[in-house]
């Protein structure tokens, strides 16, 4: 550790989080600026997204030379390079009689030699759930990566500033300029700063610098340090003190000052910004530190976190000796994660996730410690559903981690995942932000959809309590529900035998469509519980159906209690009227939205719905009506919607379908309300504008209570006699 002093020395990692990177061109070496759009590595602007683009970053990788002080100095530094490989030899024959202040010294080396580029690039493989190839990069590769994530956004900006109204003061030579994306006269767009220089900060040239650096990767090769980073060989006995030491080397999120909140500091992309003490750029003679400030990553610390992920992986049968020496650490950093670097975030999100999805396959394999196993997902998803309360620009960066892990856990047992309390409540709270997120794609959304229809295999099947999910499912099935100007701007549809290379807003819907009416089926075929056990309170609370139709149907269907339950509640039960009106109100939502394809499906399961069962009895005959037909009707008499007359087809299907349901069960519901009448003791008890009152707990229709067929009556001839008096319709059609 004597001749290793000078690795560790703190004054020659201050341009660690800033290397100078040469890369050879034309046989001569040239600094290569990772912020300039020139370079080889920012051209990639999408970042490390597919196997191909994470190749190419990695093959510059390998060309290009990391310059960094500390590198150089062990360059020159033999008696260190042969030190090193001592230490490391003897932490790899004995690691049982290293304490956990050895495993600090050790890993410290190890840290520095991570951020310096030191270590064989063969050794920063890991694991990914979005491809295979992925690999830990270093700094400069990450700051390419945002500068050309800011290039990108840029070019959006001033497109966009392209398109508004143009200032009365700049004549037509600015509107054409600004047509063209030129700044005319009068443009008022923030001027980009000055070009930064590249200076040169080192005495030595360059052919010299790159063999020290050479000289020290060759010393880090010949030790044993390929061994230490992988722990799958270290003993049970051993793990909690290497583990409680790399804890606190894991990425942590940055210090907020307390009288600047994370929300005044945070930049436009996202990012975070750095506190005072983060390293900053060398000067270019002196090495003295210049005033400019630093992202928050180490690859070290994604490192040694995805060598811990790596173990989980390898050995899943220790998750939980691994997730109880970890979990605090990562809690409190995930509690954090707006202030948190994003490139980080998305390692740390992903390795979670991995860990969970290792730990759960052994489980459905091994039987005798599945109730162990599953514990540790469930605590695992409770450290990542810390996100739900994340910025919006945080939450956006893991989208695809998550849902893709999400999809993976279903996959391998999802009624295991579901069956949890707390984490199927994680999971669907999850979901539901991923729906609104910004940056969720065509494949994020196939894959978020994909998730429900499993969801809704499991609830149909009988894997878990019907009555207990059946509105949770509905209220993740709402998020999705795409708005309006979505569905005006679907792409039109392929031609029969072609394949869409993207999921649209329309597509989206109708499988939407098509999962509520699978869960109407359902609903519908449970048998009638001997006694209510829901509530009245979920009969007449807001309307899950959707967001857009929120305020059409709220007063007509049913919420989900388990929402707004703490973790570890039991959410109340519903009985299968009330988990019949909730699908059938959210499917009705789709009869009233802008796409033409998407009301023609709505309408035509509607139709199928009410007209599946003829040996219905008055009971749900009147819930059809009041429910489900007449609340349909008051929305479609909307002045909007009546107005469009893009939906005159609607206005008749409809009203043809509450026609014809009339005709067919007048004379049941004529017959029924007699009977009731004859009743001494008729529990009917109805309001002024014939809402039904929930007066006996004791049987199911107590939440629709028959109503007299003059009242439907009444109702059906004001929706017609509503039509007749609207001239903005074709009377043709009507």
């Amino acid at each position: 550790m004597a001749q290793l002093t000078g690795l560790l020395d703190p004054s020659l990692h201050s341009d660690l989080m800033t290397p100078q990177v040469l890369t050879l061109a034309n046989g001569r070496f040239a600094i290569v600026d990772p912020e300039s759009p020139a370079s080889a590595i920012g051209t990639i602007a999408e970042g490390f997204v597919g196997a191909e683009q994470v190749a190419r970053l990695r093959e510059q990788e390998d060309k290009d030379w990391q310059l960094t002080r500390v590198a150089l100095e062990f360059g020159k530094d033999y008696r260190g390079q042969v030190a090193l490989v001592a230490l490391l030899e003897f932490a790899t024959l004995w690691p049982s009689e290293i304490s956990e202040h050895g495993w600090t010294d050790i890993l410290d080396i190890e840290r520095i030699v991570i951020d310096a580029d030191l270590l064989p690039h063969s050794l920063l493989d890991t694991g990914d759930l979005l491809v295979d190839n992925m690999w830990v990069p270093r700094i400069s590769t990450v700051l390419a990566r945002d500068a050309a994530k800011e290039r990108i956004r840029a070019r959006q900006s001033s497109k966009t500033g392209a398109n508004q109204a143009v200032q009365p003061t700049g004549g037509l030579f600015s509107a054409l300029t600004s047509f063209l994306g030129g700044a005319g006269p009068g443009d008022q767009t923030q001027p980009m700063g000055p070009r930064r220089e590249l200076r040169w900060r080192w005495r030595e040239q360059p052919e010299v610098l790159v063999e020290l650096v050479r000289r020290s990767k060759l010393a880090v090769q010949a030790s044993a340090i390929d061994k230490l980073v992988d722990f799958s060989d270290i003993a049970d006995s051993s793990l909690p003190a290497l583990l409680a030491v790399l804890s606190d080397l894991f990425p942590q999120p940055l210090p907020t000052p307390p009288s600047t909140p994370v929300e005044d500091t945070a930049k436009p992309n996202g990012e975070k910004p750095v506190a005072d003490e983060s390293p900053r750029r060398s000067d270019s003679a002196s090495g003295a530190v210049a005033d400019e400030t630093k992202v928050n990553y180490s690859p070290a610390s994604v490192f040694f976190f995805e060598a811990v992920v790596a173990l989980v992986e390898k050995s899943p049968a220790r998750a939980p000796l691994v997730w109880s020496c970890i979990e605090q650490p990562l809690q409190r950093t995930l509690e954090a994660s707006d202030t948190l670097y994003h490139f980080a975030l998305e390692r740390l999100i992903s390795g979670l996730l991995r860990m969970a999805i290792s730990a759960l396959d052994l489980s459905t394999k091994q039987e005798s410690s599945e109730a162990l196993l599953t514990d540790v997902v469930e605590r695992i998803l409770r450290c990542i559903g810390l996100l739900r309360d994340a910025q919006d620009a945080t939450f956006d960066s893991v989208v695809s981690e998550l849902i893709t892990g999400i999809a993976r856990l279903v996959d391998i047992d999802g009624k295991a995942l579901i069956a949890g309390a707390s984490s199927w409540e994680i999971v669907r709270q999850l979901i539901k932000r991923i729906a609104r997120a910004n940056s969720s794609t065509s494949e994020i959304s196939r894959q978020a959809l994909s998730v429900l229809v499993e969801v809704v295999i499991l609830v149909r099947s009988g894997a878990v309590e019907l009555s207990v999910y059946f509105a949770d499912v509905l209220d993740t099935l709402a998020a999705f529900m795409p708005a309006d100007r979505e569905l005006i701007a679907s792409l039109p549809a392929k031609p029969s035998g072609e394949t869409p290379k993207q999921l649209s807003a329309a597509d989206v819907a109708m499988k939407l469509v098509a999962l509520l009416f699978d869960m109407q089926e359902t609903a519908r075929k449970q048998p009638k519980p001997t006694h209510a056990a829901a509530s009245p309170s979920m009969a007449t609370s807001p309307s899950m159906a959707s967001a857009t139709h929120q305020q059409s149907f709220g007063d007509h269907s049913v919420t989900s209690h388990a929402s707004v339950l703490p973790l570890g509640r039991a959410p109340g039960k519903m009985t299968p009227m009330a988990m019949w009106i909730a699908a059938m109100n959210a499917m009705s939502a789709y009869a009233c939205t802008a796409h033409r394809d998407i009301r023609h499906l709505a309408c035509t399961n509607i139709q199928r719905a009410i007209s599946a069962h003829a040996d219905v009895d008055a009971a749900w005959v009147a819930t059809t009506f009041h429910r489900i037909l007449f609340p349909l009707m008051d929305t479609l008499l909307r002045p909007d919607l009546l107005a469009d007359q893009a939906m005159e087809d609607t206005h008749a299907r409809c009203i043809s379908m509450l026609a014809m349901f009339f005709l067919h069960n007048a004379a049941g519901l004529q017959q029924a309300s007699s009977t009731e009448r004859a009743m001494p003791m008729s529990p009917r008890s109805t309001t002024e504008n014939g809402t039904a009152a929930d007066q006996s707990a004791d049987h199911e229709s107590a939440a629709a209570v028959v109503l007299p067929l003059d009242q439907v009556w009444l109702r059906l001839v004001g929706i017609l006699a509503t039509y007749i008096h609207t001239s903005n319709l074709a009377s043709s059609k009507l």
